[in-house]
């Protein structure tokens, strides 16, 4: 019976320095993928700085969607797009401005709509923090 409880023994401290190996063998390779992708060493500025890019990626692709959308209605015939920040300015020719600013504030805000001659000038607010 002791013998028993000894081989388990050894067999248990084998295990145990075993998985002590592995587990520095993957630390070792995790330093050296942010030594190579310049990250720094601490977890907590990793996740810090995915989550910045997690937020500006995510007003890029709201930026897409709304450009998308608009671009999407047949009715509009679209003459020039101004993309700043997260402000559209949409210069539409020969359109009804009703129905236009109606399809637009269905899912953005209009920040302002003009008419110059027959072109409709609005500027549609795509991005709200």
């Amino acid at each position: 019976m002791l013998i028993i409880c000894f081989i388990i023994s050894v067999l248990n401290f084998s295990k145990y320095f075993s998985y002590k190996n592995e587990i520095s063998k993957q630390d070792e390779k995790i330093q050296e993928i942010r030594a190579l992708n310049n990250l720094p060493n601490s977890s907590i500025q990793t996740d810090s700085i995915i989550n910045s890019n997690k937020k500006i990626a995510q007003k890029e692709l709201n930026k897409r969607e709304g450009i998308l959308y608009i671009l999407s209605n047949n009715k509009i015939d679209v003459k020039d797009i101004i993309l700043e920040n997260d402000v559209l300015e949409i210069n539409v020719l020969n359109t009804d401005k009703k129905k236009i600013e109606e399809y637009i504030s269905g899912k953005y805000k209009i920040i302002s709509s003009s008419i110059s001659g027959l072109n409709l000038n609005i500027k549609v607010q795509l991005w709200i923090d």
